[in-house]
């Protein structure tokens, strides 16, 4: 599954803690659970994208999930 892995896949999410939420439910293929080592946001093609580096807590693996943030990206910056 290409879930997550680049901006054409990314994981569509409402808020910040459901991309948290969603690093607590993976797993590595050895059975532990993701650290979260850097949150950075990104921009391609216009869109907004929060990619989130981990590492595996348990053999030390990484790997990235991007996270499609459009949906409310900037909402609280808008003026009433």
């Amino acid at each position: 599954m290409n879930e997550g892995q680049d901006f054409a896949h990314a994981i569509p999410v409402k808020s910040v803690p459901e991309e948290y939420e969603y690093l607590r439910r993976q797993r590595c293929t050895c059975g532990g659970t993701f650290v979260l080592v850097l949150q950075a946001l990104h921009e391609h093609e216009g869109r907004k994208f929060d990619v989130l580096n981990v590492r595996c807590g348990k053999c030390g693996a990484s790997r990235s999930y991007t996270f499609d943030i459009n949906s409310f990206y900037g909402f609280y910056l808008q003026a009433d």
